[in-house]
């Protein structure tokens, strides 16, 4: 399997605030390993394991997260709207085409967090559609040490698979983190103040 790499393309705006110390940036990141996990008994449960691997700028105490969104394309078949769950993985795993459904982990299908799941709708259509997902909350629980970022897993929704029979696809090709978080250069910032304001 060809190594994918880390590539990030870092837009930049500048904001100005009194003499424009603070600056918003965004940051694309393609995911560092990606593996499928596939239910032996019901095929339309096909799961993702997605990692990113985040810059260690964004833990640096002058840098605020802003948000962060997952962004990746998805269609239905087969119901009007189906529900896809992203939410963070607690085991780690090895960077494979295919994974194990039992075995590997404490919970057939891989293990997360299920205090941290968010649901993303998709309407049925002939072709995949971009979602884009607010995570920042699970971004900056890996970022705080809250969780060990072991990467996200993307799945259909139990529920959703249990009541109807929905078909979520989701292409795994062009998944991408997107973080925007502004820097405030506090340095140059107290360099500005007048001596008794310091």
């Amino acid at each position: 399997m060809e190594k994918l790499i880390i590539f990030m393309a870092v837009l930049v705006s500048v904001v100005v605030f009194s003499g424009g110390e603070i600056s918003a940036e965004n940051l694309n990141l393609r995911y560092e390993k990606k593996a499928v996990i596939t239910s032996p008994t019901k095929a339309r449960d096909s799961r993702i394991l997605i990692y990113f691997r985040l810059p260690a700028l964004l833990s640096r105490k002058d840098v605020r997260i802003d948000y962060a969104k997952l962004v990746f394309e998805a269609d239905v078949q087969k119901h009007p709207l189906g529900l896809v769950n992203i939410s963070p993985v607690t085991t780690s795993w090895k960077d494979a085409a295919m994974i194990n459904w039992k075995g590997l982990w404490e919970k057939d299908g891989g293990d997360f967090s299920s205090d941290l799941i968010h649901a993303a709708t998709v309407k049925e259509s002939k072709s995949k559609k971009q979602c884009r997902l607010d995570i920042t909350d699970i971004v900056l629980s890996w970022l705080d040490g809250v969780l060990n970022n072991e990467g996200l897993i993307i799945m259909p929704s139990k529920s959703m698979l249990e009541e109807s029979p929905v078909e979520c696809n989701i292409d795994s090709k062009d998944i991408k983190l997107v973080i925007n978080y502004t820097k405030d250069d506090i340095e140059r910032r107290l360099k500005n103040l007048p001596e008794e304001e310091k």
